[in-house]
Formats: structure tokens, C-alpha cells, sequence
């Protein structure tokens, strides 16, 4: 054999086994971190932090949850309402938006899009905020008409309805304003066509808001 026949052989067998099919043996993918936390425990352990009012620790594991795995719904809706709470309206709007295409049961998507609802009527400056708040209360009360935010549960379908009733007023909508607030209180009338009936519809808004 000469040298160039044994070079060529050595180097059959060292990088394809030489006349064999098989592809080279890949190594098993490194198992998971035990410490590392897994998506289920970075959502509860966002809403704990959210329930004893710590919204930024709570922003934080919603925030690496995202990171861990974009896919489900779930992290940008306590994304979103820990923003909220801490006043940050672009970052909720941003969380919200990010994750109002993804996949989630109704009652999560109802709270997305409210607390979304919440975020655009906020959101001082943008022209839209009130029609914009008023599409995403739409689109909650599709999903769940008698909702219920189960982290801050004095927040319900009435505070929608309410928000909606502000936002009707805001764009000159004064019957959508008047019957959003007739459907929290049936007793309440007013003509809103005459300046009289809508200072009274205002003040009717600003007694709900107050004992919401």
C-alpha cells in the first residue's frame, strides 16, 4: 500500500467510518437545570409577588417567563397588568398587544383584553385611546360576559361597563354613554341631548367611579 492509498484510508475511517451509512453519533442534549425555575413556576410565583401588591418582582417573573417560552398567553397577561399597576401604560400596551395573538382559554384572553381596555384609556395624548379602550372591552365581553379579574377581585364586567361609559362620553357618544350607565344603575335618566342631561350623565359617571 503505498502512502497515498494509506492516507486516504485513514482518513475514510476517521471522518465517515469508511463504507459505512451511519451518521455520526450526536451527543444527548444536556438535561434540564434543576434549579432553573420552569414556566408554571415563574407564572405562580408572578402572582403571588402580584397579589401582595410587589408588582415589580412580579413584572420581573412574568418577564422571564416570556423569555423562557413566548408561545402561551399566559406570561403576557400578568405581564401587562403588572405594568399596569405600576403605571408603565406603554410597557402594558406593549406586553398586551405582544401577546393578544397568542394561543390561551377565554377567561385568559378576557383578561388580556381588559386589562388592555384599562391600559388605552390611560394612555394620555393618543387621539384613539377611547375608541381603542372601547374595542378591547368589546372584544373581553365577547369572551366573558360576567368577568372577573381573580387577582384583583373587586375588578369586574360593572368596571368594564363603566370604563365603556366614560369612554362613550369622552367621544361625544352621549346614548351609548347614558345606556352603558343605565345598565349599572336602571333608575338613572337624563336627556343627553340637551347640555343639562349630559352634565347630569357626567355626574352620574363621576358617583359610579367614586363607589367603584
Amino acid at each position: 500500500m503505498n502512502w497515498k492509498h494509506a492516507y486516504a484510508l485513514a482518513l475514510c475511517v476517521a471522518v465517515v467510518g469508511c463504507g459505512g451509512n451511519d451518521s455520526p453519533m450526536e451527543p444527548d442534549p444536556p438535561d434540564p437545570d434543576p434549579t432553573e425555575p420552569t414556566y408554571a413556576e415563574r407564572i405562580a410565583s408572578g402572582w403571588a409577588s402580584f397579589a401582595t401588591g410587589s408588582y415589580a418582582s412580579a413584572r420581573s417573573a412574568f418577564a422571564a417567563a416570556v423569555s423562557q417560552d413566548p408561545a402561551p398567553i399566559d406570561a403576557y397577561v400578568g405581564l401587562g397588568w403588572s405594568e399596569l399597576k405600576r403605571d408603565a401604560l406603554s410597557a402594558a400596551h406593549d406586553a398586551f398587544a405582544n401577546g393578544a395573538d397568542n394561543a390561551g382559554d377565554d377567561a385568559l384572553r378576557a383578561d388580556l383584553f381588559a386589562g388592555w381596555a384599562f391600559a388605552w384609556s390611560a394612555r394620555q395624548g393618543e387621539p384613539s385611546r377611547h375608541a381603542e379602550s372601547n374595542a378591547r372591552i368589546a372584544d373581553a365581553e365577547t369572551l366573558e360576559s360576567d368577568w372577573v379579574f381573580d387577582h384583583l377581585p373587586d375588578l369586574d364586567a360593572g368596571d368594564l361597563t363603566l370604563l365603556a361609559a366614560e369612554n362613550h362620553f369622552a367621544l361625544g357618544e352621549f346614548a351609548a354613554s347614558l345606556a352603558r350607565v343605565q345598565a349599572l344603575d336602571p333608575s338613572f335618566v337624563a336627556d343627553v341631548d340637551t347640555p343639562e342631561g349630559q352634565a347630569a350623565l357626567a355626574a352620574r359617571i363621576e358617583e359610579l367611579r367614586a363607589g367603584s
